[in-house]
């Protein structure tokens, strides 16, 4: 036993004596396929099965990258896997012997969980794969020219993914806008939502897809810009993202992907600012005017259209005092200080917070699903509520699997960041850039009533990428064949 440890404890420094990962170019293509097919779709409706497909495909890929690795599992870098693993096994014990609601639980069990713990192996072994072509690639003596252009063509095609739920929105914006002023007709399955006759496509759905966009974007650019690599054509299409999320935002009228946008903008201007204090204060001048005005504008056309905003202070009052106004409880809508009615919005994401904050302390172990459970919690506590979310993701999901699994999931997306920068720091742009997206992740689940469906399987597959990714970080020599 002891003998046993102690070579586990060996094991988790990096030393020559680690086995060589050696994974193939088309496995690589293979995954980055399913990877940009699956996010193109994740949100749409009526692709089951093409979600299922890619998922599927993509578990099947990822078993040999996680094999070859199998030695890496028992490396300090290796923890904010088995927090993932742990927090499957939860999920098992909490429907065995802490289920609130058996039978709901147990379709969530094969529906929900099912997807995930898919997703999260495709995604592990994903992550392994792109950790092993980062390396390689990054000495180029060693990569011939026909694998250097699979690895560029797969950096392509995974950037595009990211970026169509973004693309389709606003290919689908600009048919439904100038479409008739070009003399045709857009059908309705392929406008943004106008009414009953047009697909409903949920806010939640373009914040969870589209945020990772402009997150991604901006640590592509943040490393373009610590290899002193300013004006070319690749900022040019990282600054369009943005733009273009942003754009999604103000078309679908969503605050608090407005919020977080530019709140993760002011972050990246910030690190700007640090990072190259010393030098290259005229680029970085042009680059943050750009940016910043860019931001205004679009912040402009966005507060002109939400009185909410200039209500927000009177409505937060009025929020806080749950037992005094308990309207909340309902669906109602008291009176602010001003004499005008509070804007839902406001009122009852603070109310809603509130009160979910106070039912997890009195329900720790969580309910057992991870959709609705706030709402569950609360109709044993008021009669005639119309509950069902809290509009805060780490709220709902700390009253769905309880605070043991809140705290793996926090746990492991807190331990990967530290770790991404650690591995090559913000100059390598795919570490960075899925730093940049955890970080909006960290921030989109504090706002945003997202613990339910596809929502839930797309944070743990971004963790599980960012397990992969670290896992042999500090690895010898190895490569792709």
């Amino acid at each position: 036993m002891q003998n046993m440890a102690m070579s586990v404890l060996m094991s988790s420094n990096a030393s020559p004596s680690d086995p060589e990962i050696t994974i193939s170019y088309p496995l690589l293509f293979l995954q980055v396929v399913c990877f940009a097919n699956l996010y193109a779709i994740w949100m749409l409706p009526g692709t089951i099965a093409l979600r299922n497909t890619c998922l599927g495909l993509g578990a099947l890929a990822s078993i040999y990258p996680i094999y070859q690795a199998r030695h890496y599992f028992f490396r300090k870098s290796a923890i904010p896997a088995w927090l993932l693993v742990t927090l499957f096994i939860w999920a098992v014990f909490h429907l065995l012997f802490l289920a609130q609601s058996p039978v709901l639980q147990y379709e969530e069990f094969t529906s929900i969980w099912k997807r995930t713990f898919i997703g999260a192996f495709f995604a592990l072994g994903f992550g392994i794969t792109l950790s092993v072509a980062i390396t390689e690639n990054a000495n180029k003596q060693k990569v011939t020219t026909k694998k250097h252009i699979c690895w560029l063509t797969c950096k392509v095609i995974a950037y595009l993914g990211l970026f169509s739920p973004t693309a389709i929105y606003l290919i689908k914006y600009g048919m439904a806008a100038y479409g008739p002023q070009l003399g045709f007709v857009i059908a309705h399955s392929l406008q943004p939502y106008i009414g009953p006759k047009s697909i409903y496509i949920p806010k939640t759905s373009y914040m969870c897809f589209c945020i990772p966009m402009l997150a991604n974007a901006l640590g592509f650019f943040y490393a373009n810009l610590v290899k002193e690599r300013w004006f070319v054509f690749t900022n040019i299409v990282y600054l369009l993202s943005i733009v273009g999320v942003l754009w999604v935002f103000n078309g679908e009228n969503i605050k608090n992907g407005f919020v977080i946008g530019l709140l993760l903008i002011t972050i990246f201007i910030l690190f700007l600012g640090v990072t190259l204090f010393k030098k290259h204060f005229f680029k970085k001048m042009i680059v943050i005017g750009l940016i910043t005005i860019a931001s205004f504008f679009l912040l402009n056309l966005h507060v002109t259209k939400n009185e909410s905003w200039k209500t927000f202070a009177a409505d937060t009052k009025i929020a806080w005092q749950t037992e005094q106004y308990p309207q909340w409880r309902t669906g109602q809508l008291p009176n602010n200080e001003l004499g005008r009615v509070v804007s839902g919005t406001n009122y009852e994401r603070i109310a809603w917070a509130k009160e979910g904050v106070k039912m997890i302390v009195l329900n720790p172990l969580g309910f057992g699903l991870i959709e609705q459970s706030f709402g569950r919690l609360a109709a044993g506590r008021w009669a005639g509520t119309t509950l069902t979310q809290s509009h805060s993701g780490w709220i709902d999901l700390a009253l769905g699997i309880g605070i043991p699994g809140l705290a793996l999931v926090l746990g492991t997306l807190l331990l990967l960041l530290p770790q991404l920068i650690a591995s090559q720091g913000q100059s390598n742009p795919i570490l960075g850039g899925l730093w940049w997206i955890l970080l909006a992740m960290l921030l989109m689940w504090c706002t945003t009533e997202i613990s339910q469906k596809v929502y839930f399987d797309a944070l743990i597959f971004w963790l599980s990428l960012g397990a992969g990714l670290t896992l042999t970080s500090s690895r010898p020599n190895q490569g792709l064949s």
